[in-house]
């Protein structure tokens, strides 16, 4: 107990990750937003062209304009790699950017999740940053609660040992003024008697 600091360890808090998650949520969004651009570049393609033409089909649109089915190809297949593209970026930047600001900001985060973290990194850049952090943060929270616990039980336990040792050196202190007083009191019935005793009867 002797060796427990005083200060009150840091303790993350699911109210501290808000900001975070929130940046995560934005980045995953745009990440899938890129990714169905990615899937589905064709039919966004032919939507677009449906509203604008109505009811006509594509292919009646290729047979009335020279060259519509070369743009419109063109279109989709331009959707399709700005998608892609988009999509891997997305996750890439976003993926460093969230593992360098949670490091700098939150290096307690590394030490909980020292065995877990290759595989936490992996599901952030291929599945979802809020994903992993909800991961690490929910690692780093458990030990760290688990740890104020325990300080705090420590800390309740050295006071009570402290407001013992004070009792004990009270009651110790008042036992000493009892002896020197039954003392006092024994020195002077001590010398009344001798007093007596010397006194010449009549």
């Amino acid at each position: 107990m002797g060796g427990m600091s005083d200060a009150l360890p840091k303790a993350m808090t699911w109210s501290k990750t808000k900001t975070m998650f929130m940046f995560t949520l934005v980045l995953d969004v745009l990440r899938y937003g890129s990714l169905l651009l990615f899937l589905f570049a064709s039919q966004i393609v032919g939507a677009y062209v449906s509203a604008k033409t109505g009811s006509e089909t594509l292919g009646a649109i290729a047979q009335k304009t020279a060259g519509a089915t070369e743009v419109l190809t063109g279109a989709g297949v331009g959707l399709f790699v700005l998608g892609a593209v988009l999509s891997v970026a997305v996750a890439f930047a976003g993926w460093l950017m969230v593992v360098g600001i949670t490091v700098f900001m939150n290096a307690r985060i590394v030490r909980y999740n020292i065995g877990k973290v290759w595989w936490a990194l992996g599901l952030g850049l291929m599945f979802s940053l809020t994903a992993m952090m909800a991961f690490l943060y929910a690692s780093q929270i458990r030990h760290e609660r688990a740890q104020l616990k325990e300080w705090q039980r420590m800390k309740a336990a050295e006071r009570r040992a402290q407001r013992e040792q004070q009792q004990l050196a009270a009651l110790e202190i008042q036992q000493e003024a009892d002896y020197e007083a039954q003392r006092q009191a024994a020195n002077d019935n001590a010398e009344d008697a001798e007093n007596g005793n010397d006194e010449i009867p009549e």
